[in-house]
């Protein structure tokens, strides 16, 4: 029956489980570039055709063709494995090592068991019990796993309590579902201070799996599975700190301790840019009224101020800030802007009055109607999108203001959409070439894949870690413990690690 025939019945709530809707209508809705082009211009030749004599009246022209911009690939990064340079061709690569290895070579003890019991859980145990060590050999990692069996939620609390007086560094949980994720997630991060890495048992069956728990795992544990030269290397004398930072917002079926959004920013704490910390706040105000209001990030000064004490403990003060913000549309620049810079500014000069670093700050934008489609395909170019790492600076973009298109992944299927990047205050004196490229090379230093993603690493961690805080107080009916005064009480052992990989 249409759709459009329905009726909807009262009182009654929408499912928050999407289960996997979405990526079958991704599968679905998926389209070529070429193709999608071609039905915007026959869509946009019907409708002319139809109000051609009132399009003449009112002395409107619509050109039907596509507007030609000129635009260049940049340079792809050479990344660093263990003393083993290789080249980041078309936003892919393999990884065969790890530039460094959590814990240094030393074994990496291990619980594993499954949540909760499941007629699979012993059969997918023993798949990372084998398959775990034996691909780790292969990256210089040595596990010690542990097989503690079959565990129900109610015993979890008990079970991850006693791992870290127990010498384990990390609890690999086999799960049957997404039920149980968001208390182990806020056990192991803020109650235990335990790493805690989840799998679906379906998960376990498809290829590269293990590669890609290495990933994660690695990071979480302090290894770095690669670098990038080039970030640095043509700015000697500088220290860099690289910050992303997103603000998420509740959805109308969460429950009532999810209503106020939440904040997260990120900043890099070593000298590679390639490892950084996070701090979460809950956004004081609740007015949706406002999206103005909501956007910005009400402790943005104390976020500023830890994230920089992260830094100072192992380095000295930072003399670039670089700051990519998500999450803001046009109409909230301004606002933005002089809120959060005048918060950045007061947390410098709260932890030195002469601290006054040069600061870049950048607004990433994904929602916009831009798309692009190379003019001349490269055999090469199954997807038919334009190349990783094409920027366009000029005809879409505006005349005076210092914004640009950054395609910076590889488009898989359907349409690559560039994000696209304001820069709204800049006293580092960038050149367009410069941070180009730089932003380009940020977008090669996501952990948790071995692919160029669409936007620079720390804004993607930033999401991570917003969304990790929302899996924190999901289903939680006393927040005591988990917030105070709005911040999130991350566990002491976790709070300058990628506990949100």
């Amino acid at each position: 029956m249409p759709m459009e025939l329905l009726d909807i019945m009262p009182f009654q709530s929408p499912n928050p489980r999407k289960y996997d809707v979405a990526s079958d209508i991704i599968r679905v809705a998926a389209k070529p570039p070429q193709l999608r082009f071609k039905e915007i211009q026959d869509f946009l030749r019907l409708v002319l055709s139809k109000k051609q004599s009132f399009l003449q009246a009112s002395s409107v022209k619509i050109h039907d063709q596509p507007v030609t911009v000129v635009g260049r690939v940049l340079k792809t990064p050479v990344a660093n494995f263990g003393g083993t340079d290789c080249s980041l061709t078309r936003g892919k690569w393999i990884v065969k090592s790890f530039h460094t290895q959590a814990f240094k070579g030393k074994p990496i003890v291990g619980a594993v068991f499954s949540v909760p019991p499941h007629r699979n859980g012993a059969w997918a145990r023993g798949v990372v019990l084998q398959q775990l060590p034996n691909v780790a050999r292969g990256y210089g990692i040595s596990f010690e796993l542990r097989d503690l069996g079959d565990l129900y939620p109610a015993a979890m609390l008990a079970q991850l309590k006693a791992l870290p007086a127990k010498g384990f560094s990390i609890a690999i949980l086999v799960l049957l579902d997404d039920f149980n994720y968001g208390e182990i997630k806020r056990l192991g991060d803020i109650r235990f201070g335990i790493r805690t890495q989840c799998v679906r048992d379906r998960t376990l069956k498809k290829p590269n799996v293990m590669q890609n728990l290495l990933l994660k795992i690695n990071g979480k544990l302090g290894g770095t599975n690669w670098i990038l030269p080039e970030l640095t290397l043509n700015h000697p004398g500088d220290r860099f700190m690289v910050f992303g930072a997103d603000v998420t917002h509740p959805s109308p079926t969460q429950a009532q301790e999810l209503r106020k959004s939440v904040a997260a920013v990120t900043g890099s704490v070593s000298l590679d840019l390639m490892r950084y910390a996070a701090v979460v706040r809950q956004q004081a105000t609740t007015r949706s009224a406002d999206r103005v209001i909501r956007e910005i990030i009400d402790q943005m000064e104390s976020m500023m101020e830890e994230l920089l004490k992260c830094y100072i403990r192992k380095y000295d003060f930072p003399t670039k800030l670089i700051f990519y913000r998500d999450g803001v549309s046009e109409g909230q620049f301004q606002t933005v802007l002089t809120e959060e810079l005048r918060a950045i500014q007061n947390a410098c000069t709260k932890l030195r009055p002469d601290y006054q670093p040069a600061i870049t700050y950048i607004v990433v934008q994904k929602r916009h109607h831009i798309r692009f489609m190379p003019e001349k395909l490269d055999p090469r170019n199954r997807t038919g999108n334009v190349d990783p790492g094409t920027v366009v600076d000029r005809e879409v973009t505006h005349h005076r203001e210092f914004d640009f298109y950054l395609c910076s992944a590889e488009g898989i299927q359907g349409t690559s959409k560039p994000a696209k990047y304001h820069v709204l205050y800049d006293d580092s004196n960038w050149s367009s070439d410069a941070l180009q490229a730089f932003t380009f090379y940020l977008c090669h230093a996501y952990m948790r894949c071995s692919r160029s993603v669409s936007y620079p690493a720390p804004t993607y961690y930033s999401h991570l870690a917003a969304f990790r805080a929302r899996d924190w107080l999901n289903g939680i009916q006393n927040l005591q413990g988990i917030l105070e005064d709005e911040r999130f009480c991350v566990h002491s052992s976790q709070v300058e690690g990628m506990f949100f990989l």
